[in-house]
């Protein structure tokens, strides 16, 4: 077998160029030609995505979850990238896999971005009166080992967020996008901490409900038994009583720190909103942060479909039958 010094990233490769490298095989079929002959249509991995490739022939025991040593070159179909393999076959699994994990592309400042939030919540429930809520989210993302899940798993199955801390950014465009709401639409002090604490806790499920089985993103078993939603509310609901329970013991728990917990689970239900019985936003921070969730999953999943778009050199994309509209290309 040839000896391959280093790995071309597939992400970063345009028309007219070669590539060669140890890729892992997100999907491999055997196809036939108009005249008969069989080839494979395999689709190929690395850290900064996955592309689909045509290799004209056969190599027998390649298939999905393989590492493959691939080389060829970029051609031009219509205008559209075309990955055309010249050779191909079968490896073992690399011992580190760090070439092959996607990483979200802005991970390097997610975790400041983070703590800017953080530290803008404490402020505003110290100058609102509502360190419970602050002490909530503390009881969350002070735990070392939450954070460390959380800057590593990804945030979904799709491309966008599914990569290492796809959740954290996820987590992070939501809360400052959704704090930029309470303030343009003028909230009360007091219902921008419960922005600030619903959009930051509510989708923190998404540490126990994914992972990544090789390269891919999956749900966990937790995630298939429970789901995203289940197992925020667990999160949440038992960092509340911790952080309640520590001011009982101090005997700082006040008499409106129930509504206001009751108030913050709300927010998070409504910013989910699944199930047979959807919980309606109903307070002004609810409204702002289920919207805000909703925009974001709107515009990636439109993004997702547009940079997928297998539509040739249509300058329309194939009907998106999720958001029920073709996209412009140009």
């Amino acid at each position: 077998m040839s000896k391959v010094k280093e790995l071309d990233y597939l992400g970063n490769l345009d028309i007219g160029d070669k590539f060669s490298g140890v890729y892992y095989v997100e999907d491999s079929f055997i196809r036939k030609t108009v005249q008969g002959k069989d080839f494979m249509d395999i689709t190929l991995r690395d850290k900064t995505g996955s592309r689909k490739a045509k290799f004209w022939g056969v190599v027998p025991g390649i298939k999905k979850g393989d590492f493959a040593l691939a080389s060829g070159a970029v051609e031009d179909y219509r205008g559209n990238p075309s990955f055309v393999l010249a050779n191909l076959e079968s490896v073992d699994e690399p011992s580190d896999l760090s070439d092959y994990l996607p990483v979200y592309a802005d991970a390097d400042n997610l975790v400041d971005r983070m703590d800017v939030l953080r530290e803008s919540l404490n402020k505003a429930a110290e100058k609102a009166d509502l360190q419970i809520v602050g002490e909530i989210v503390d009881a969350v993302y002070g735990n070392g080992a939450f954070f460390n899940k959380l800057v590593t798993v990804p945030g979904s199955l799709a491309p966008h967020y599914g990569c290492q801390s796809g959740l954290l950014a996820n987590v992070v465009r939501v809360g400052e996008t959704a704090i930029q709401m309470a303030s343009n639409y003028g909230l009360k002090p007091e219902e921008e901490v419960l922005v600030y604490a619903g959009a930051m806790l509510c989708m923190i499920g998404g540490v126990d409900a994914y992972g990544f089985d090789n390269c891919m993103p999956v749900l966990t078993t937790n995630g298939q038994l429970l789901g995203v939603t289940n197992l925020t509310m667990i999160r949440v609901s038992t960092a509340a009583k911790r952080a309640s329970a520590e001011r009982s013991k101090a005997k700082t728990l006040k008499d409106t720190d129930g509504g206001i917990i009751g108030r913050l689970l709300h927010v998070i239900a409504a910013a989910l909103n699944y199930g047979d019985e959807p919980v309606l936003p109903m307070t002004k921070e609810a409204i702002v942060v289920a919207n805000a969730v909703r925009s974001d999953t709107e515009i990636v999943a439109s993004l997702n479909f547009i940079e997928n778009d297998q539509n040739g050199d249509s300058e329309f994309t194939a009907y998106d039958p999720v958001l029920r509209r073709r996209y412009f290309k140009g």
